[in-house]
């Protein structure tokens, strides 16, 4: 019971490593916008921001979604690889286009 957690709290501690460093090289990732109504989370219209939530990462279990275009995603995995290597871990090429 405790792996999963565990699992969460490191996967957090990278996604937010890689979030400052993809900052700092002025990369976004894929943002995009959501909508709490009370009840459940929708697709907001377009136009108005107000009340938006910003998801910059889509993750389940271990898949995670973090790109826009194909150029953006190969920045992200590059910078994404590089700090899974300072944590001791390596990421699936195979699995990740």
């Amino acid at each position: 019971m405790l792996s999963p957690v565990l699992f969460n709290v490191l996967l957090q501690a990278i996604i937010d490593e890689v979030t400052r460093q993809l900052e700092l090289a002025g990369i976004t990732g894929g943002v995009t916008r959501v909508r709490y109504d009370g009840k459940e989370l929708k697709w907001p219209p377009a136009g108005s921001r107000s009340g938006d939530i910003l998801v910059r990462w889509l993750a389940y279990a271990d898949d995670i979604c973090i790109a826009d275009s194909e150029a953006e995603l190969s920045a992200i995995l590059n910078n994404f690889n590089d700090v899974l290597t300072k944590f001791g871990m390596t990421l699936s090429a195979e699995k990740s286009f």
